[in-house]
């Protein structure tokens, strides 16, 4: 709101200076029109020589680095300004003093801020550029896997290794979905400390918020991971458990039958035996 106020006292040549910055990012030509717009605010050769190192730099990363914190640098000084503006016209002295004594701390969290965006977006390209390649890997060997579990001629060994394998592979892909969601948190938070813009600062935090919600419901998916995983053993398992009763009902009835074999085999024998005894007897006592 005091940056608002500053902004409005110089004739628009806050809001025009940051106009410079994203023009410059886009097109030259927008940069020629908004540095005709700085130059008729009066604000003076200091920014437009802000203006020209943009332009200058705007092709090189570590050049526009440079540029977005001196810019945020300076936004944070012109907040402080504006504060002790708001606080001198409402005769709050001591405001005064706190806001320009603040400038230090102000220009050092906004620097810092501009800093911490560039290397979570550097975090981000580098998360992106392995997971792109890594992302059809891991799809890869998912359904491979699947087809080991789903195949129920395999033992149950091999197809419980391949739930652990999909467990493992599923968890690594929510991990890189996390990771990005958190980068891009950091991105948009970092962004978040320089603007001054009441509009912009509320799309901001409603996209945040946005992340926040989506990490949420990740900590969901990993949830279900682990159900998914739980119950594919419960019925590994179970499936083995039946197949092992049905073999152990199994050899249990040809036992069964072994045995009623044997006996009426052993049956067979004795009762041969006796009639061969039988005969033999009637023979010697011819």
């Amino acid at each position: 709101e005091a940056s608002d106020g500053l902004d409005k006292m110089t004739g628009g040549g806050i809001t025009a200076m940051k106009g410079i910055f994203k023009g410059a990012k886009t097109a030259a030509s927008g940069f020629r029109t908004l540095k005709g717009a700085i130059i008729s605010t009066g604000i003076g050769a200091l920014v437009v020589l802000v203006g020209s190192l943009v332009e200058y730099f705007s092709n090189f990363r570590d050049g526009i680095k440079l540029v977005d914190e001196a810019l945020a640098g300076l936004g944070a000084v012109m907040g402080q300004l504006g504060a002790a503006a708001k606080a001198f016209i409402n005769l709050d002295f001591s405001g005064v003093k706190d806001a320009l004594l603040g400038i230090g701390d102000a220009v050092a969290e906004s620097t810092n801020a501009v800093k911490n965006q560039y290397k979570a977006e550097d975090e981000l390209y580098q998360l992106r550029q392995k997971t792109i390649v890594q992302q059809a890997e891991l799809d890869k060997e998912m359904k491979n896997q699947m087809k080991v579990i789903n195949d129920t001629t395999l033992s149950a060994e091999k197809r419980l290794e391949a739930v652990d394998k999909i467990d493992a592979i599923q968890k690594q892909i929510l991990e890189n979905s996390k990771e990005e969601i958190r980068l891009k948190k950091e991105i948009l938070e970092a962004q978040l400390k320089v603007e001054n813009n009441e509009n912009s600062r509320r799309e901001l935090v409603e996209q945040i918020n946005e992340l926040t919600a989506e990490g949420i419901s990740k900590e969901s998916e990993l949830n279900d991971i682990n159900y998914d995983s739980q119950q594919r053993r419960r019925e590994i398992n179970l499936q083995q458990a039946t197949e092992d009763q049905a073999a152990a009902d199994k050899k249990k009835e040809q036992a069964a039958t072994d045995a009623k074999d044997k006996e009426a085999k052993d049956a067979e024998t004795l009762a041969r035996e006796k009639k061969e005894a039988d005969e033999l007897a009637a023979y010697k006592e011819k």
